[in-house]
């Protein structure tokens, strides 16, 4: 076993890591597409750990991987052996014939909920494919792909991998999905069906797919083997290929023109814009909402799908860090709420004084708590990486907890001096007073007749 590096992700001496992906392959044709398919893990989700078990540990190149198992006893189906094996409290297992074309870490977020994630075998309905092993079963529950399977590392779970692994070994089946199926059929694990776009098998989905009914994010290919070396059984795998690449090269077309096709515009652009500057869990939501209720164009951080080029912050953050101010999302809306603007409030006051900045703020002891129940131990996006950086769960640490509560404390304390009796200024406190009668003066609009939205709650 050989350690690699971190990849930015900090793992302190002694824990384990949180989350990450695991490769089984074994013979050097296969771990070399695995190999593949983790540089397409790496391209999209960097911060992701990777694992490889093989009994080919020559074909590794450096770097690529955090740790290197070695596999003893290798066959076809390791998979069944090691995935209990795992070191990761939350695993992401992929086969070695895909290929990951989208950021994929928000998979592990179903593990909230959820004890393991899979999607449906795509050829449920073969006959070979329809039968049971020890006992009937309806078929509508049918067989799951165990090429794409997030999961938590909890007794239950490694429980039932290390029953799935004994009735391989067995139950006298070619391949492990016959077992499979019964076993969790037969479980008390809390399962999710992953939608079929995170396990793409064949290239006549994507074909059909338009954007605004599924993207693909997992592509798994059987053909995928064949660039680094011949599998026997598999014919005509290049026009296979090629008619995947083909495919998927449409969609990303259309992808394009419909984010082309969905630029908007302000809907109030002969009133001033409205920045909210208030941090993360001080009643932003619910500003939110009241400022649509209004008749604004609100854009709410930078999740994918608010705007066409929406990528969870990172593009935003890349002008901020070279000083360019000039957002690309700042012509098209009324009203911006939580990060990057309101790290930059200091930049937008000055850049636009005619416009009006509200200042959401609640008790520090219970802006502290809210956030260390929401965001501890969630999964670490790029906005709240760059405002905190090692200390970006408020959880992890007295030292974390103090970070973000001096940095509150401060964010709050320097607005208030700056804004100090300017007129286009408002402070709410939501959680004292969640009405309408300050926001609409202060906007002049006339209020509305329904109760002041109060949302997101993380108490409740």
């Amino acid at each position: 076993m050989s350690d690699g590096p971190n990849n930015g992700i900090k793992v302190t001496e002694g824990t384990t890591p949180v989350c990450g992906v695991n490769y089984i392959c074994t013979g050097a044709v296969f771990t070399k597409a695995g190999v593949n398919s983790a540089r397409s893990v790496r391209k999209h989700s960097p911060n992701l750990l990777i694992d490889i078990y093989t009994d080919s540990p020559s074909e590794i190149p450096d770097g690529l991987f955090d740790m290197v198992h070695l596999i003893a006893d290798p066959h076809r189906r390791s998979k069944v052996d090691y995935m209990a094996k795992t070191r990761f409290d939350r695993s992401l297992y992929l086969d070695t014939d895909t290929r990951v074309v989208t950021d994929i870490s928000n998979m592990f977020d179903l593990l909230d909920r959820f004890d393991l994630a899979i999607a449906h075998a795509h050829e449920r309905n073969k006959k070979g494919n329809l039968g049971g092993w020890r006992c009937t079963i309806p078929d509508n529950f049918p067989q799951l792909n165990s090429g794409v399977m997030v999961y938590r590392r909890t007794p239950v779970v490694i429980n039932m991998l290390s029953d799935w692994q004994a009735a391989f070994h067995t139950a006298g089946f070619n391949k492990d999905q016959v077992t499979l199926r019964e076993l969790l059929w037969l479980s008390d694990l809390r399962i999710y069906i992953l939608p079929p776009e995170y396990n793409v098998r064949y290239a006549k989905y994507i074909k059909v797919w338009a954007p605004n009914e599924a993207e693909p994010k997992i592509l798994h290919f059987a053909s995928y083997h064949h660039e680094v070396g011949v599998i026997q059984g598999l014919r005509g795998w290049r026009r296979q290929l090629q008619k995947l690449k083909n495919a998927f090269h449409d969609f990303k077309k259309k992808r394009k023109h419909r984010a082309k096709s969905r630029k908007v515009g302000r809907l109030k652009p002969h009133l001033p814009q409205v920045f909210c500057i208030g941090f993360h869990k001080t009643g932003t939501t619910s500003l939110g909402a009241a400022l649509d209720t209004l008749g604004y164009r609100t854009i709410h951080g930078d999740g994918r799908g608010l705007w066409a080029g929406a990528d969870e912050g990172r593009g935003l953050i890349a002008k901020i860090d070279a000083g360019d101010y000039a957002l690309d999302t700042l012509p098209m809306f009324d009203a911006f709420l939580d990060n990057p603007y309101f790290s930059i409030w200091k930049k937008l006051a000055d850049a636009n004084p005619e416009a009006r900045f509200i200042l959401t703020q609640r008790s520090p002891d219970k802006w502290i708590e809210s956030c260390v129940r929401y965001y501890g131990g969630r999964r670490v996006r790029p906005m709240r990486a760059w405002m905190f950086g090692q200390y970006a769960d408020p959880a992890s640490s007295p030292e974390a907890r103090e970070k973000w509560l001096a940095t509150y404390n401060k964010h709050n304390a320097d607005i208030l001096d700056y804004f100090a009796d300017k007129p286009n200024f408002l402070c709410l406190n939501l959680t004292e007073d969640a009405s309408w009668d300050s926001l609409c003066a202060f906007l002049d609009e006339p209020k509305p007749e329904r109760p002041f939205p109060f949302l997101n709650s993380t108490q409740k």
